[in-house]
């Protein structure tokens, strides 16, 4: 009689490592996507405790985001020098004890001094999580490895304005910060448990030129964009200059890494066709990520008269549909090729956002969940094709500063599309104003015989003012619809571009 098959428990533990190596990832970089987006709905609420202006609470998100800028590049060659498992361990250290300062804090220049420690620790999270999950699975699931990075990603996108409003109404504001601590501790064990360290490259210095244009390059930007609306951009002097010297710095960058003998990233990187095209999409991702999430909310309780509550439950559907996208298309990609998948991905998101220019104040809570559910499906799938392109054609080496740059563009592109986006929407909604006002006179018979508000009249003054506030308020929400279309641009754009990326077939030929 043969003896039954046992099961060594030694074979699971690579399964179990996997498992527990994905979920630190996950964990990883909700956590920094989460403190961005809940600490942008806690601002007026910061505020008001802190007695604040508006130009000064709003450096409590600008500086956060610069310092993740700047902090973002040299996370390859510091988890070169002293081991990836180490850099990213102290990483999740330093982004909690500053998160809890940032709780704790009395004054707004304390929050602000330990909101620019939290942006340097959290910068080099996202390229973290993306090389360990790629040198996690075997290159037939990168596109898993990807799915898992994007649910990290839109689940602090999608989740953390309602996690925040949550927090805002019913708790402390200083919940939105010391949340992040249990998280964090979670994180590190799971990472200092199963995450590899990585050899130890000693024999390449650092690029102090390089990486000082690179930063000045990225902090003006980040700076001009943040701060271009409130100043009427370049009207500003100050604007002008942050420009001008972006400008600069970057043209000396290029330059340096040219001509110098061991740059801050090797020029060759950029020479790869689909990582190159894979930047220009990942840009156009990152200003999506704003329309999509940032404008929705605040369209709906401001125009459309649905309570804040509500509006959370409405983008409830939108953040499990973006999750199951995000599997469903790293799944996919071991048989499929990204690019087909991006195009059809990208051909429904903007189905779905043109869908939105339809939008009226009397469109039911049932169809606005449908359609922002689509999108969020939609946004799972290109998400998750995006990265999975652009990195399929980097070797091992170049993956460090590779995810680097990668979320940098992305960070920036998401700059780019709060500035573009909201200066469109005020621009509009002037002009918008103007428009709606030239026929709404008491010469206008069409106006006047059609059925209005009783306290619409005139000769009161209150009256006059109720006329106003209604044509203020129409003239934003079609601004809004204008946004959209400007949204589905975008991504129809993203099509021409994912064309040219290279198959694996032509990879192979090559």
């Amino acid at each position: 009689m043969v003896a039954p098959k046992t099961t060594d428990l030694s074979d699971l533990r690579p399964y179990w490592r996997t498992g527990a190596v994905t979920l630190a990832a996950i964990l990883a970089v909700s956590m920094q996507s989460l403190d961005s987006h809940t600490a942008s709905v806690a601002l007026p609420t910061i505020r008001g405790a802190m007695s604040a202006s508006t130009d000064e609470i709003a450096w409590v998100l600008t500086a956060y985001l610069v310092c993740i800028a700047i902090s973002t590049p040299p996370i390859a060659w510091l988890s070169r020098r002293f081991g990836r498992k180490k850099v990213f361990l102290t990483l999740i250290v330093g982004f909690s004890l500053s998160s809890i300062c940032v709780g704790y804090s009395s004054t707004l220049s304390e929050m602000v001094f330990f909101r620019v420690l939290e942006g340097l620790f959290a910068g080099g999270l996202a390229p973290l999580c993306q090389q360990v999950l790629l040198d996690t699975y075997p290159k037939k699931l990168h596109g898993f490895a990807m799915g898992c990075f994007s649910i990290g990603i839109l689940f602090g996108v999608i989740v953390g304005p309602t996690l925040g409003g949550f927090i805002v109404e019913y708790h402390d504001w200083r919940w939105v910060f010391l949340m992040n601590v249990p998280i964090a501790i979670t994180t590190f064990i799971l990472i200092w448990a199963f995450v590899p360290e990585t050899e130890k490259q000693r024999d390449r210095p650092f690029d102090f030129v390089g990486f000082f244009a690179l930063t000045v390059a990225i902090a003006s930007a980040q700076l001009m964009l943040d701060r271009g609306e409130r100043l009427d951009w370049l009207a500003s002097t100050e604007i002008v200059l942050e420009v001008g010297l972006a400008a600069a710095a970057l043209w000396i960058f290029l330059f340096h890494i040219m001509m110098t003998k061991n740059p801050f990233v090797q020029p060759s990187l950029f020479n790869n066709r689909n990582y190159a095209v894979g930047l220009f999409l990942t840009f156009g991702f990152g200003i999506m990520i704003y329309g999509h999430v940032g404008f929705v909310p605040t369209m709906l309780q401001k125009h459309m008269d649905i309570p804040a509550l509500t509006t959370g439950l409405l983008m409830v559907p939108r953040g499990v549909a973006s999750m199951v996208g995000s599997i469903l298309a790293g799944i996919m990609l071991a048989w499929v090729q990204p690019r087909n998948v991006l195009i059809v991905g990208c051909l429904l998101l903007s189905y779905f956002t043109w869908r939105m220019t339809f939008f009226t104040p009397d469109t039911s809570e049932a169809q606005i969940m449908n359609i922002i559910a689509w999108q969020g499906f939609t946004m799972g799938i290109v998400s998750v094709c995006v990265a999975t392109a652009t990195f399929t054609t980097l070797t091992p080496d170049q993956r460090a500063e590779g995810t680097s740059f990668f979320n940098l563009i992305r960070k920036f592109g998401s700059s780019v599309g709060v500035s573009f986006l909201v200066s469109q929407l005020v621009r509009n909604a002037q002009t918008n104003r103007t428009s709606i006002s030239e026929n709404i006179t008491p010469y206008n018979k069409s106006f006047e015989l059609s059925p209005k508000p009783e306290n619409w009249n005139f000769s009161d003054p209150n009256g006059v003012a109720a006329i106003e506030k209604e044509v203020l308020r129409q003239a934003e929400f079609l601004a809004y619809l204008q946004d959209f279309w400007w949204l589905t641009i975008v991504t129809l754009a993203m099509i021409p571009l994912a064309l040219l990326l290279r198959t694996t077939g032509q990879i192979t030929a090559k």
